[in-house]
Order: C-alpha cells, then sequence, then structure tokens
C-alpha cells in the first residue's frame, strides 16, 4: 500500500491520477481476463511478480510490447541497468523487470538462532531444527515457490526433499509467516517477503537474514510491468511506465520496497543500513527475472519437490 499510495502521489504532478487494486497475482489476473472476454478494458498496466504474467497473462494475448512506450533517454540506454541490457524479460518485450536483487536468503529469530550458528544450507537440516521453519507455501506462485526452486536448482533434489523431512508449517499468509518468526514460535522463516522484513527490523524486531552464495539467486520479486493492448490511457501509461523507470521512480521504489533497483545509478546506502543483501560482482547468478526460469526452469524443479510439500499441507 505504501508503494502504491506513493506511486499515485509521485504521477499528480503529470496530473495523472492513478487508481489502482492490489491482490494475489493469479486472482487478479483472473479477474482481468473474466472482464476483457465481457468487453471490459479497465485495466492499463500491471506491478507484479512474473509467474502470473508469463504462465497466465502473455499466453492469453492480452500483453503489449513495452518498447515503444519507452521515451526517456536514460532509460533506452542498455548502460543504465544490471548487465547493461535493457531488463525485458521475455523476447516480444511484453516484461520489463525493474528490480535485480539476490534471493534465496531465509529469516531468522536472533533471540533464538545466534550469530555463526548456522554456517550453511546444510545446517537447516540438523535435527535441531526439525518442527521449527515457517515457510511460505511453495505449492502455489510466490516467494516461497521461487525459493524453493531455486533451492532445488542449485542444491539438489535430495536436499530440498531432505528439508521437507523438517516438517516446515507452509503458510500463505504474509504477516503470519514473519508474525510466527518474530515472535519465536517457528525460528526460522522461508520466503518472508522484503517490504515485511524491513517493516519489522526498522521497528526493532528480533529477526535477521541470512543469505548463502550457494543458494543465491537474482530476482526481482513484485517488480515487473507490462502493459495491456486496448489499454484505456495508452498517454498516462506511458507516463507512468517511463516515471517508475527513472532514477527518481526507481529510488523510491527501493526505498519503499527494501529492494535493489535493476537501474545502476540508484543509490544503495539506504538498503546497506537495512542489512539488506545485495548483488555482488563476480557472481554468475542463476536468473530468476527470465522468460526461461518461468518456462523451463521452475517447472523441472517443482516436479521434483511438489509432491513432498502438498503431502506437508494434508
Amino acid at each position: 500500500s505504501d508503494i502504491r499510495d506513493a506511486m499515485a502521489g509521485s504521477l499528480k504532478k503529470y496530473g495523472i491520477e492513478v487508481e489502482s487494486m492490489g491482490g494475489r497475482g493469479g486472482e487478479i489476473a483472473e479477474k482481468i481476463l473474466r472482464e476483457r472476454k465481457a468487453g471490459i478494458y479497465n485495466v492499463d498496466m500491471y506491478i507484479s511478480g512474473v509467474t502470473t504474467l508469463l504462465t497466465q497473462l502473455k499466453p492469453a494475448g492480452v500483453l503489449a510490447s513495452l518498447e515503444p512506450l519507452l521515451i526517456l533517454p536514460d532509460v533506452k540506454n542498455p548502460q543504465t541497468w544490471y548487465k547493461g541490457q535493457i531488463p525485458f524479460s521475455d523476447r516480444d518485450k511484453t516484461i520489463m523487470a525493474f528490480a535485480a536483487y539476490p534471493n534465496g536468503d531465509f529469516h531468522v529469530n536472533t533471540n533464538i538462532v545466534k550469530p555463526g550458528e548456522i554456517k550453511s544450507m546444510l545446517d537447516l537440516l540438523s535435527p535441531k531444527w526439525e518442527g521449527k521453519i515457517i515457510m511460505d507455501d511453495p505449492t502455489v506462485a510466490g516467494r516461497g515457490n521461487n525459493v524453493v526452486s531455486a533451492y532445488t536448482l542449485r542444491l539438489g533434489e535430495d536436499y530440498i526433499k531432505q528439508l521437507a523431512k523438517q516438517k516446515p508449517v507452509l503458510t500463505r499468509d504474509r504477516r503470519q509467516l514473519i508474525d510466527w518468526v518474530v515472535k519465536g514460535s517457528y525460528p526460522i522463516g522461508i520466503g518472508v517477503y522484503p517490504d515485511a522484513f524491513a517493516e519489522f527490523q526498522r521497528a526493532g524486531a528480533p529477526i535477521g537474514s541470512i543469505l548463502f552464495n550457494e543458494a543465491a539467486f537474482l530476482d526481482a520479486g513484485a517488480g515487473f510491468i507490462t502493459f495491456f493492448d486496448k489499454a484505456p490511457h495508452p498517454n498516462a501509461s506511458k507516463v507512468l511506465l517511463n516515471w517508475i523507470l527513472s532514477k527518481e521512480g526507481q529510488t523510491l521504489w527501493s526505498k519503499l520496497a527494501n529492494a535493489q533497483s535493476a537501474r545502476l545509478d540508484v543509490t544503495t546506502e539506504h538498503l546497506k543500513v537495512e542489512g539488506v543483501h545485495l548483488r555482488e560482482p563476480g557472481i554468475d547468478y542463476l536468473e530468476a527475472a527470465k522468460e526461461n526460469w518461468v518456462l523451463e526452469l521452475k517447472p523441472k524443479a517443482e516436479k521434483a519437490f511438489m509432491e513432498v510439500f502438498m503431502a506437508l499441507r494434508k
């Protein structure tokens, strides 16, 4: 809600009133597609995770190319962006990832998990942590699904099956996930969302983040944007897109989302203060902001872990 409010406030200076609606990606996509089938075209742009975009909206043929909407010289300059590439996620250039940050971290209650007590991903398999892990449900689209998919690809199928044997509690409630880590009910949380972590950390809650390069991957979380064909406000959409991709827009987003921008000129000092993990030079990250992640790599991983985690939901 903070991001939506800030975006709406910033765009008022251009004479644009932003109306927004939030929710889980799959549910919002279904609503949009139902409306379009009825001839109702209410939505111009969509900011979300990439799975919904590539598995529901793009196959439905409702997305339009973003490239013609780019007008600011710095936004159109590849050197503005990580890896020297305008961060399109798909070959048709209908989706852009404006974030690029290391993911794969898990969160701990620092009153219970002492510094240095967990030294590698293998330590999560210790009998000490059996029944003491809570996880964003990896059987549905979301952060938990992305993290567990990456763990499977980076650490192997056997590792993820051993992790499931730790009997983690699965939840789809983002607030419950971090609440229970902070309260110590489950001192280890997998799939905690960055904005929730930042909120509790700023409030002085006993929560910390741990990331090992052996499990790290590059993600954009909910930092993907797309544009619909038959959009009712194409000119306003162009302004919104270029603003959110500008240095001003990305700086504001990065501070509120507590995540690193894909732009190279956006400060990360606020993230360092918060203890957020930043991209490191020389690391060949598995990239979860690309089409092949969603359509090829992640389905392969899900095939390996879905059954064992579905059993935990029963």
